[in-house]
């Protein structure tokens, strides 16, 4: 009896073969293609977020200077910065890439002005047909990078993205959850609403959690 064909994911979607090309690089192709195959992305380790990070810089590029950023002054005049380099913007495919903000939390204050916000985005993804949803931080200490691409779904126009982006954004907090305090300050609120936010919290830590 003939093996049935494994059919991945890639093969599901809805793909502009020549809007891709035309757009992305080959490198980039293959990272977006393995990234799409690897999702939903998971927390485990640096080496499972590599091109879950690349696939963030690709799609965050119009909202660089938007994005969570640590910075120390010295007396000296040097300064260091957590997010450590600038996303190059592209023109053929950029002005095409369209940030939908969705929320800011802080994790946590780990000291006075020292804060550890996430603001969460999704982005559509011309010729691959799909929203990538992001994760960025103001450093790289937690996950090793600043921007990490969680997940993607499938609309059919950008009215339909708030549902499926904020199960996403759900998703990323429940794949934590069991050694992560729940956040504690919604910092901005988008697509995703102040209280809704909230009730994804408990729904996540519960209504009840003791620190």
């Amino acid at each position: 009896m003939q093996a049935l064909k494994q059919i991945n994911k890639l093969d599901k979607l809805t793909t502009d073969k020549k809007l891709i090309q035309s757009l992305y690089t080959e490198d980039e192709q293959s990272v977006i293609e393995q990234w799409i195959e690897q999702t939903p992305v998971k927390t485990g380790g640096h080496d499972d977020l590599i091109n879950a990070n690349l696939v963030a810089e690709i799609v965050l590029t119009m909202v660089n200077d938007e994005l969570p950023q640590w910075a120390v002054f010295y007396e000296s005049g040097h300064a260091m910065w957590g997010r450590k380099h600038q996303l190059k913007l592209l023109e053929k495919r950029d002005e095409l890439l369209d940030p939908t903000f969705l929320l800011k939390i802080n994790w946590a204050d780990s000291g006075p002005g020292y804060s550890w916000p996430e603001s969460y985005y999704s982005t559509y993804l011309p010729g691959y047909n799909i929203y990538v949803v992001t994760a960025s931080q103001d450093c790289d200490d937690v996950h090793g990078f600043t921007d990490e691409a969680i997940d993607y779904f499938e609309a059919d126009n950008p009215e339909q993205i708030s549902e499926p982006a904020t199960a996403i954004v759900k998703y990323w907090w429940a794949d934590q959850e069991s050694n992560q305090y729940p956040w504690v300050e919604v910092l901005n609120f988008g697509e995703i609403g102040e209280q809704e936010a909230w009730d994804l919290r408990d729904e996540v830590w519960g209504e009840n959690f003791v620190y």
